[in-house]
């Protein structure tokens, strides 16, 4: 600021040269108009001060992201790598280079990514890339192929992929599956052989005990005893208990074998009801038009409650189905006007033993449910009719698009 105190000094002189009044105004003039210059320049001052405080700042947040990003991009857990619009892989982690066995100065900004492709995906694969930068619609994200190491290896991987937006520019992750796959090949193979081994094991079983069950039926008719007949009588509940008890392990045996899908509740239900006979017993199906997601076995789950209250209802004379909502929850309710269950067993109903020979169905029905989260309890009143309530969690239900559709299997 000297050269406006430089100004102001060289125009005083000239003050000298004017009246008195007009002097003293050009000087009050003078004064302020430097006062003012000055007040400018430090504002000014002020102002680059700021600035610079905020590129400052800018800087640091800037390097304080990239050296986030960084860390990120390097400690994933799975291969990470950018690749350019023609393909070309401009960076890579160091998962990548395990995953691959090459090193970050083989690949980037030297392969392309299909390098790493097996042949037989490399067009679905380049598909892919062509369509996710052209814009277009239904592209998988994720998706499963097999990449080859620079050993010669073929590995099985899970790859996720995004655009940057605002670039051509992707990013990728990539996950070897190859261990995973091979598990899973071993425990399905193995899941396979106990299987027909047990469906063999189970079918001679049950050949023998028909075979039992038919000289036990000869020998009831050969004597005439009472105190025979009663041990005849005992030995065929036995055999039939074991009977059930072998069929019981067929059921349990398909839980969880398929992935739960969404399933009509009104369908499942009359599906059920269609595979039973229950005399002059009226079954009513009051349930709003939704889905559950559930296991397969569902339907089985309706049969048992409805097997169940015709054989230990008493003299029931109905069985109705509806629906409910609780907050974001909904409820399957199963009731009937019968005998009902009594308080202290209203748990070991559900338990692996016999409450009046029920438990191994009410059993499999809350595995069954517990598969996606649903469970089931007996809220009923002793001598009104028992209640099976069935709380659907949140997300595991859902109202129909299309009412009276067929059950969706997604």
């Amino acid at each position: 600021m000297k050269q406006y105190d430089d100004l102001e000094k060289a125009l005083l002189p000239l003050l000298v040269t004017l009246e008195d009044r007009q002097c003293r105004d050009l000087e009050a003039r003078i004064h302020r108009a430097a006062a003012g210059v000055r007040r400018l320049e430090a504002d000014n001052m002020h102002l680059l001060r700021e600035r610079a405080s905020i590129h400052a700042l800018l800087k640091k947040t800037s390097e304080d992201l990239i050296h986030r990003y960084q860390t990120i991009f390097e400690n994933s857990g799975t291969g990470m790598l950018i690749i350019e619009a023609d393909g070309t892989i401009s960076l890579v982690n160091s998962i990548f280079e395990q995953i691959s066995g090459y090193s970050r100065e083989e690949v980037e900004h030297r392969t392309s990514v299909f390098s790493f492709i097996i042949p037989a995906d490399r067009d679905r694969i380049s598909s892919y890339h062509a369509a996710r930068r052209q814009g277009g619609s239904g592209i998988p994200a994720q998706y499963e192929t097999r990449f080859i190491r620079k050993d010669g290896r073929v590995i099985d991987a899970d790859v996720y992929v995004q655009l940057f937006p605002g670039t051509l520019q992707s990013i990728a992750s990539v996950i070897d599956m190859t261990e995973r796959r091979r598990a899973e090949i071993s425990l399905k193979n193995a899941h396979a052989k106990l299987t027909m081994l047990s469906n063999l094991s189970r079918h001679d079983i049950l050949n023998q005990l028909t075979v039992l069950s038919g000289y036990l039926e000869l020998s009831r008719n050969l004597v005439s005893e009472p105190r025979f007949l009663e041990f005849i009588r005992k030995e065929t509940d036995v055999t039939n208990t074991i009977t059930e008890m072998i069929s019981f392990t067929k059921d349990y045996q398909e839980i969880g074998i398929n992935s739960p899908v969404w399933q009509g509740l009104e369908d499942s239900i009359a599906h059920a009801v269609n595979n039973i006979r229950p005399g002059e017993v009226v079954i009513t199906i009051d349930a709003e038009p939704v889905e559950i997601f559930a296991d397969l076995l569902l339907e089985r789950v309706f049969y048992n409650l409805m097997e169940n209250a015709l054989k230990y209802g008493g003299t029931l004379s109905k069985i109705r189905f509806s629906f409910e909502r609780s907050g974001s929850n909904g409820i399957i309710v199963c009731e009937d006007d019968g005998a009902g269950i009594p308080a202290g067993e209203k748990e070991n109903i559900f338990q692996r033993k016999f409450f009046r020979h029920t438990g191994l169905g009410l059993f499999l029905s809350r595995e069954i449910l517990a598969i996606t989260g649903i469970t089931i309890t007996e809220t009923g009143t002793l001598g009104a009719g028992a209640r099976f309530e069935m709380v659907v969690p949140e997300g595991g239900w859902r109202e129909r698009s299309r009412p009276g559709a067929a059950s969706s299997r997604e």
